[in-house]
């Protein structure tokens, strides 16, 4: 929290250091990750205040720890490539008392922690707490969780599995995400600049911005350590690339620095149902998803919408023969095509011409 003040400053001959240079210092190490993996267990509680009847407990089971899909304990193990898996016990039937004037959700969890001990269930003997509530007005949220943390509450949509994907990936430390919009285009080429526009959620692939049940981005599941540095190289010189499906093996997202220590993300998918159920013609699988991803103790997405002529972000990839220009981070990517097995770029770093296809 200290204040310094840069004055005129004039650095002697072979003192000058990039900051595309520093920022490939900063992670020469590796990126920054906070891991979630290995068997981990939920108690989850279908609960309700005394003025009202208790909710059916079996479709708040099946969205937690349900074997089929969709539930949450499905969709980890398919995101997290196996290595998160969730299992856990469910309490029914659970009365937390009065229903309370506000919403405090200290006073909630402590209250569910308390009836669970009456049932003779010690709830810290579990990785993470999951509590629907009887739907309460005076909370103005579907689900909480904390960021990074161990629990969530839902008010009353505990058979929604789209709010335990969005709230886990807040205990993971995702946090919500925007899209940019409305940059500057010229027949190819869209350029991120200081002209485009910011905009909440509007991200379809993202389950933390809109994305309903679609799978975690690529940079969620390295920060969870569910995919290594090894799959998420970092783009140090300009060239051809080959990306590859996400979820499969080879790369699975290009990194190109950008100088405030974030980065653009460049992901390519294609339809994986259940979860990413697109249809083949999709624009979202027909492209290259580009974010700017900013990292360190949590994650955050910025969509780019890379064909910001029309008025959705459904087409927001960038489409083979398109080029996108980052003019912050003096770097340019363009797609030469998209196929079943990735997608073929050229990315040009210390400059905005990338090489032809």
């Amino acid at each position: 929290n200290d204040t310094v003040q840069a004055g005129a400053c004039t650095p002697a001959a072979g003192e000058y250091t990039s900051m595309r240079l520093w920022n490939a210092a900063a992670f020469a190490t590796g990126w920054p990750t906070r891991p979630v993996t290995g068997q981990k267990r939920a108690l989850v509680m279908a609960t309700h205040w005394n003025d009202a009847a208790p909710v059916d407990p079996a479709p708040v089971e099946q969205a937690t720890l349900g074997a089929g899909a969709p539930s949450l304990r499905t969709y980890l193990q398919e995101v997290s490539g196996g290595s998160l898996s969730l299992t856990g016990d469910m309490l029914t039937g659970v009365d937390l008392g009065a229903r309370p004037a506000g919403c405090e959700s200290a006073a909630i969890l402590s209250a569910a922690r308390t009836a669970a001990r009456a049932r003779g269930v010690e709830p810290d003997a579990y990785d993470y707490l999951f509590v629907d509530i009887s739907r309460h007005s005076a909370c103005a949220w579907e689900g909480l969780a904390a960021m990074p943390g161990n629990w969530i509450l839902s008010n009353g949509v505990g058979h929604k599995t789209w709010m335990w994907t969005h709230e886990f990936g807040h205990s993971s430390g995702f946090q919500h995400s925007d899209t940019l919009k409305a940059c500057p285009a010229a027949g190819s080429v869209t350029t991120v600049s200081g002209a485009c526009t910011v905009s909440g959620g509007d991200d379809p692939t993202d389950t933390m911005g809109g994305g309903g049940m679609h799978l975690y981005p690529v940079d969620y599941r390295q920060f969870a350590g569910w995919v290594p540095d090894s799959q998420v190289p970092r783009v140090t010189a300009t060239g051809s690339y080959r990306l590859g499906v996400l979820g499969e093996s080879g790369t699975q997202e290009f990194r190109v620095a950008r100088p405030d220590g974030g980065f653009l993300s460049l992901e390519y998918r294609r339809a994986t149902p259940p979860y990413d159920d697109y249809v083949a013609t999709d624009p979202l699988v027909n492209g290259v998803i580009v974010r700017i991803v900013t990292t360190g103790g949590t994650v955050r997405n910025r969509l780019v919408d890379a064909t910001p002529g029309t008025s959705t972000t459904d087409d927001a990839p960038l489409a083979a023969g398109r080029t996108l220009v980052d003019e912050d981070a003096d770097a340019a990517v363009t797609v030469c095509s998209v196929g079943a097995q990735g997608a073929d770029l050229r990315i040009a770093v210390g400059g905005t011409t990338p090489p032809a296809c």
